[in-house]
């Protein structure tokens, strides 16, 4: 590096004045671009199957975030006048909510105020006054949701005429009094509503407020504005006030400084396609090798709406992200895609956006909407009532806080910390401020180049500055005291000699510190956790940027600067000194009982490890004092849970016939068809007539059925066709008639069919009917029909068999054929897996393990279950048993005493299902996917930590695989998703990940160290410090129990990468001590700690105590994380100065004789002359 030092002191103003601007651009893009993100979701590497379920999942199943509001009253309950007047007066708040934005707008030059959306659904607000219940509406005969508190004012006696004032409470306290237990009882009686909307105790309850999805906005606005991205004619028509969404006309007007004319649209929309095209093919490339004519057509063809229609339904195709090496998702593509539209769209359209949304990046404003949920339910609140306010948003917006405060407590305090460890230590103003300016120019570039990039800051992230300030300091800290050790007494003259030799004397020590560093920090790439890659490449960028500025800016200033005055030691200093000296005589003199010391304490942490655990629990992240895990407990302990595990089966395409209990049954009821087809027969000996087609339904099927595998395609046919028969609104259409000739017939062929062939021939056959053509399609599917005759008799047949069937025999026949027909459907109307999934619910909520622990007090696991059946069976029992609580049930026919013969349970599951549709269709679609294939059902766990995880999934796959075998006939798979799935699959990842971290980051370092000592030996001396403080380290978070989690991985690179620094530094100056100036070993020893021992000392403190401030954190997980760093940090520079020496002492190691590392320094130079030489050589 000496050829940059002396570029650096030979212009000094140049570089510095280089180095400002850098900085002033860096620090101009952190003020104007700085945006947190702080969706955990983010953090999860694509490449897992569970993200991508999840992901799944939210797609398919539409539902809105909830924010819940607990509210809570130990001493008199909830079902009071006070309380019931509070939630009333929160929810009418939230339903007359008006979020108001000012905002510049450019077409009119002006700033204005405007009311945009809240994005709250105040419609759909659930509380325990305004819940629903299922009722039937007599006069239209169909399921309604009802009002229960309407339902509770009507047994009360308090009657109004205006059926939405019977919604509400009554306004006089004394009638509210006396509804009271009415409205308790119904509460009570309704289970769906019980621990989810109230506690079973009565003493606390929820007010459920939905907000729109962020992922449904952005796609409405991405759907909208592109198409007006590729087409002159609509964003003419727009900008000439035509669009009802832009009011505005400015067509041919100058706007904000814009002719926004014909040229400036045309000019506009070619620039868009230019980029959509770009994008595109950018974003859709993880697909290209699958889809080749797709993405080949997404390169070349012309971008227009059509072009967009097809990228629209390729990256709404569920089919693409499940390929197998395609790490995208489809919320990815949403958020990848709206970003890039509301950075390229006109200013005029971008600005229209300002208008309609409170933030225009993230929809709403996450923060805002948690300020206003905090004053609108601290107003006029009751003493009493204790408040609690969770779900997704309120945990996005107290994170985006969280990391906000920290970002700034970290950077001020880390800072504070160091200028006072370097106050303490070498006390010149340039001793002072130059580490430090060094340290935040280098997180200023560093930052501001992250955001032009567009990363955004997260919660994974935000302990990057700490760690740059307190390992990038330490290069300048070693630099400056080689700096003043060689100006001593020199005048400022020697300024620029000085400034050399020091390059000269600790270049390649630095050089070699920050290779090893870099190479630890690096090493965090093979971690499957997207900000610790992230945090780990940054750091490494930002120990790269620290390290030219060391050699370039620091050199420059001191350049300009005179030297420094003499100081005397201080008594810390002089403390510092006797206690290094002391502590290095008795280190050299007991040698190996040192080492054998360290090696027998490391062993005793070793049995520590074995007691690690991991953690992923999000809510391990907070302090017990944190709102949202104080949230998070009332929730879990009061009401349904919080842990969210979403299960989702998946219906197989057919049935699969391999389980002999399927065959067994199929085969009961196509005995039971016969029966009963064969009595219908003995009752209409007409329907006998038909030989043909009575033998395909019955002497056929009969033999294709003793092979069931072999022939379910006959089965099914005969099933499909028979479901024909019975439908007399069977339509077949066959379009115009064919002009093909009358073919020729045998002598012996039947006059009918010449007849019939003819007409067919000249086209009298197009005056049929649909349903008469529908009556030719099946018999002409029925194999065993060839004659006329036959044809003439099996048109007699159907119609005769479809009046029949509605006689009582016939109804009875009907529903022994519908039953048999009901097998062979495999959506989440087939009974036989709905009472599975019953029974699957009652068992999880029978468990009574493993508990759940909240303050002491011990839980059952599960809290409650959202399934399609609770409400199928509600609907069930008031629809057809007039509200029967004993017919609260998955339906029946045999056991319910159903009159109509016709139903099976099937066909009444199907009415049920369509009536919940058609009443609550946000629920459903919450719960069943369109095309009955998918169902989800959500698990309410009370905990998400990971031995509750763990053992939970033990038992779940206990029950299910019992239920749900791997041949199951109709579920083909179960996906496990949601947050607890995750945790789940992230505490197996964390363990793998922490364990691989620490192997590769040892490995990594010891190549390295071997490389730079041209010594394995010289490679392992450098290695058994950081392996001692590893070791001891992880045996501490054994024995006192703290877990592996996310912020625990990278703490292995800090360890090893900034530890390793302290024994190359060590080395290093030992190796010139003795080497160079020919001292004996311990004499090296005691003149290394004099000098190097020193500045280790301090980087040490400075390294130490800059990670420290990290348990200021108002997150545990950064909180534990720092104090243990810390504890590695001195314990790697306390060990590089005992047993490392210790060692070489003892074993005289010839490694040391080795200068430089592979002529490292000789090779670099003669690269740079190399390439002067070819610039001088370009000049002439």
């Amino acid at each position: 590096m000496k050829w940059m030092v002396q570029f650096s002191i030979n212009r000094p103003k140049t570089v510095i004045a280089g180095v400002i601007i850098v900085t002033l651009f860096f620090a101009y893009i952190l003020a104007t671009k700085f945006s947190i993100n702080v969706d955990p979701m983010k953090s999860f590497s694509r490449k897992m199957d569970v993200i991508k379920y999840y992901h799944l999942t939210l797609k398919k199943f539409s539902m809105k975030d909830m924010i819940l509001i607990g509210v809570e009253n130990e001493k008199k309950g909830i079902f009071n006048v006070e309380t019931l007047r509070y939630v009333q007066q929160v929810i009418d708040e939230f339903k007359s909510l008006k979020i108001k934005k000012t905002y510049t707008n450019i077409i009119s030059g002006k700033e204005e105020t405007v009311a945009v959306p809240s994005k709250l659904t105040p419609g759909q607000i659930m509380s325990m006054i305004n819940a629903d219940d299922v009722m039937v509406n007599k006069a239209t005969n169909t399921i309604v949701i009802g009002n229960l508190t309407s339902k509770a004012r009507e047994k009360a006696g308090l009657i109004v005429p205006d059926p939405e004032e019977m919604k509400k409470l009554p306004a006089n306290d004394g009638e509210l009094t006396r509804l009271i237990p009415y409205l308790k009882k119904e509460l009570l009686a309704n289970d769906l509503l019980k621990g989810s909307l109230f506690s079973a105790d009565g003493k606390a309850c929820t007010i459920m407020v939905p907000v729109e999805k962020r992922i449904d906005s952005k796609l409405e606005i991405i759907r909208r504005e592109m198409y007006f991205m590729v087409s002159t004619d609509k964003l003419k028509k727009r900008f000439s006030g035509e669009d009802y969404y832009f009011p505005a006309n400015i067509h041919n007007k100058t706007v904000n400084g814009t002719k926004v004319d014909d040229t400036y649209i045309q000019e506009t929309v070619s620039s868009n396609k230019k980029k959509i095209r770009s994008f595109l093919v950018d974003l859709l490339e993880p697909i290209r090798y699958y889809y080749k004519n797709f993405y080949s057509s997404l390169s070349t063809g012309e971008v227009n709406e059509e072009y967009l229609d097809n990228a629209f339904k390729m990256i709404a195709s569920d089919n693409v992200y499940e390929k197998p090496g395609i790490n995208l998702t489809y919320l990815d593509c949403i958020d990848d895609l709206y970003k890039f539209v509301i950075n390229t769209i006109d200013p005029f359209s971008r600005n229209n956006l300002e208008s309609k949304l409170y933030n225009v990046a993230n929809i709403y404003d996450v923060g805002k909407l948690y300020k206003t949920f905090i004053s609108i339910t601290e107003k006029n609140k009751p003493r009493e009532l204790a408040i609690y306010i969770t779900g997704l948003p309120v945990a996005e917006a107290l994170l985006e806080n969280f990391v906000v405060n920290d970002l700034s407590v970290f950077m001020s305090l880390s800072a504070l910390v160091i200028l006072i460890i370097l106050f303490l230590s070498i006390r010149t103003p340039t001793g002072i401020y130059l580490p430090l300016t060094a340290v935040v120019m280098s997180i200023t570039w560093l930052m501001g180049a992250m955001l032009l990039a567009g990363i955004e800051v997260s919660s994974g992230t935000i302990a990057m500055p700490s760690i740059l300030i307190a390992v990038g300091s330490s290069y300048v800290i070693h630099y400056l005291i080689r700096y003043y050790e060689k100006i001593s007494g020199k005048g400022a003259r020697h300024v620029k000699a000085a400034l050399l030799e020091t390059t000269e004397s600790i270049n390649t020590a630095i050089f070699l510190s920050a290779i090893t560093t870099l190479a630890a920090f690096i090493s965090d790439i093979f971690i499957d956790v997207v900000d610790i890659q992230r945090l780990g490449i940054l750091v490494s960028l930002g120990i790269i940027i620290n390290f030219l500025l060391t050699f370039s800016f620091i050199p420059a200033v001191l350049a300009l600067l005179p030297p420094p005055k003499g100081i005397a030691e201080t008594k810390l200093e002089k403390l510092m000194m006797k206690v290094l000296v002391k502590g290095g005589e008795n280190t050299a003199r007991h040698a190996r009982a040192v080492f054998w010391g360290a090696l027998g304490v490391s062993l005793v942490f070793v049995f520590g490890i074995f007691m690690l655990k991991t953690e992923s629990s999000i809510t391990y992240m907070f302090l017990e004092n944190n709102p949202i895990l104080q949230a998070d407990k009332f929730i879990n302990k009061e009401l349904t849970g919080t842990a969210q595990m979403c299960i989702v089966f998946k219906m197989r395409d057919r049935v699969d016939l391999a389980d002999k209990e399927a065959q067994k049954d199929l085969s009961r009821r196509i005995d039971d068809f016969f029966a009963s087809y064969r009595s219908l027969l003995a009752r209409h000996p007409d329907l006998a007539d038909a030989r043909a087609i009575n033998r395909f339904f019955l002497t056929d099927l009969e033999i294709v059925k003793n092979d069931m595998v072999k022939n379910r395609d006959a089965i099914e046919d005969r099933v499909a066709v028979f479901s024909d028969i019975m439908n007399e609104y069977y339509e077949h259409r066959n379009g115009k008639p064919s002009a093909t000739k009358v073919k020729k017939l045998s002598p012996a062929a039947d006059l009918g069919d010449l007849a019939e062939d003819y007409a067919e021939a000249s086209g009298k056959t197009s005056l049929r009917t649909p349903q008469e053509e529908g009556i030719e399609n099946i018999i002409g599917r029925i194999k065993t029909i060839e004659t006329y005759k036959q044809k003439e008799a099996a048109r007699r047949y159907i119609n005769s068999i479809r009046n029949y069937k509605n006689s009582a025999a016939g109804k009875e026949f009907q529903g022994k054929f519908f039953f048999l027909s009901d097998f062979f459907h495999t959506d989440i109307t087939q009974p036989i897996t709905l009472r599975k999934i019953e029974t699957l619910g009652n068992e999880l909520k029978a468990l009574k393990d493993p508990r759940a622990v909240i303050d002491g007090t011990a839980v059952r696991p599960v809290g409650n279950i959202l399934s399609i059946t609770d409400t199928l069976k509600v609907i069930y029992k008031v629809f057809y048993h007039e509200d029967n609580d004993a017919f609260k049930k998955i339906p029946s026919v045999k056991e319910d005493g159903i009159q109509d013969k016709s139903l099976t349970d099937r066909s009444i599951i199907g009415v049920c299902l369509n009536q919940f549709l058609a009443s609550r269709e946000d629920i459903f679609k919450y719960l069943v996917t369109d095309d009955m294939k998918l169902m989800q059902y959500v698990v309410f766990m009370r905990s998400d930590k990971a031995d509750f995880l763990r053992e939970f999934q033990n038992k779940f796959n206990a029950l299910s695989k019992a239920l749900f075998p791997e041949n199951d006939p109709y579920v083909e798979k179960i996906i496990i998703s949601g947050m607890p799935a995750i945790n789940l699959v992230m505490n197996q990842e964390i363990l793998i990940n922490q364990i691989q971290s620490i192997i590769v980051t040892v490995i990594v370092v010891f190549i390295s160290c071997v490389f730079i000592f041209r010594s394995i030996i010289g490679g392992l001396f450098a290695s058994v410090p950081i392996s001692f403080t590893l070791i001891i380290t992880l045996g501490i978070m054994g024995y006192g129990g703290i877990p592996i989690n996310y912020t625990t991985l990278i703490n292995a690179s800090i360890a090893v990468g900034v530890g390793v620094d302290y024994c190359i530094h060590f080395i290093e100056r030992f190796k010139y001590e003795h080497i160079t100036r020919k001292l004996n070993f311990n004499k090296a020893y005691r003149q290394v700690l004099t000098t190097t021992g020193l500045s280790i000392v301090t980087a040490t403190l400075t390294v130490g105590l800059g990670f420290a401030v990290l348990g200021f954190s108002t997150f545990k997980l950064i909180k534990v994380s720092g104090l243990l760093v810390t504890l590695s940090m001195i314990l790697s520079g306390t060990l590089s100065l005992t047993v490392l020496p210790a060692m070489i002492i003892w074993a005289k190691p010839k490694f040391l004789e080795n200068i430089e590392p592979f002529g490292i320094e000789e090779k670099i130079r003669s690269f740079l002359d190399k390439v002067k030489s070819s610039i001088g050589n370009l000049k002439n």
